[in-house]
């Protein structure tokens, strides 16, 4: 292959698998209220009855979180429910927008259990063989060993996400300093089938007191800002053919020109 065919090839690739794609994630940044009911909140007397809103707009900022057993585009897969929290419940704001999630869930401290919790998106559309690129931003509220772990579940069937299934996982790191400020991961997947399920799950036996039989200190990974964008569709052999006809075109018209 002469260096000019090459070259057009490189670039008729380059064009297919490097075009800006959508983010395929929904309600990434857990800004949209949860259309079921808040299932808990421990300051639930000194709260107003009201929309989701309200609690995010309490003056007393140790007030403004609650605890859903969904979100829009998310559902649970394990624990208690999932706990969104507002700028200022922990002393700083989110990564993108007002809110972010913890995945070690609040509890009645009258009744400490396991309180580490998941949640799962359907990605349905998917090009099986295709890479995507998985972005979002963790950061460990303790730093405390084994209390902020981070799972991230990637299967093509719901009934495969379990804790135990982990694709990969992410945990306080004090040389990133990840509990000081929100830290970017990026994560390379790959489809396996036209409907996929992204998860992300809280781990950690940290106990809430020495007199709890199940781990849950109601404290651990925060995440925020998820995104998924296509980097490569799969290259078929029909298309790679393509590929090296646009080429040997490219090249042609390159020669007729000369």
């Amino acid at each position: 292959m002469s260096k000019h065919m090459y070259k057009a090839l490189l670039i008729v690739a380059g064009l297919a698998a490097g075009q800006a794609s959508a983010n395929l994630i929904t309600n990434g940044s857990f800004e949209k209220n949860p259309t079921s009911a808040v299932v808990y909140n421990g300051n639930a007397s000194n709260q107003p009855i009201g929309s989701f809103d309200d609690y995010g707009s309490l003056s007393n900022s140790a007030h403004r979180w609650a605890v859903a057993s969904s979100l829009p585009g998310w559902d649970l897969f394990y624990g208690p429910g999932v706990e969104v929290q507002f700028n200022g419940v922990l002393g700083f704001n989110a990564q993108d927008g007002n809110r972010y999630v913890e995945l070690d869930t609040h509890f009645a401290y009258n009744k400490p259990g396991n309180s580490n919790a998941g949640i799962y998106q359907k990605l349905t559309g998917m090009q099986i063989g295709a890479t995507y690129e998985l972005s979002f931003w963790y950061r460990s509220r303790t730093t405390k060993k084994d209390d902020n772990g981070l799972g991230v579940y990637w299967q093509p069937n719901a009934a495969l996400l379990s804790q135990a299934n982990t694709f990969t996982t992410v945990d306080y790191d004090p040389q990133e300093a990840n509990n000081k400020a929100w830290t970017q991961y990026k994560v390379t997947l790959v489809a396996s089938a036209n409907e996929m399920f992204l998860g992300f799950g809280g781990f950690g036996d940290a106990l809430y007191n020495a007199n709890s039989a199940t781990n849950g200190n109601g404290k651990g990974a925060l995440l925020d800002n998820v995104s998924l964008n296509l980097v490569a569709s799969p290259v078929s052999a029909p298309a790679t053919l393509g590929l090296f006809g646009l080429a040997a075109l490219g090249l042609m018209l390159r020669r007729r020109k000369a």
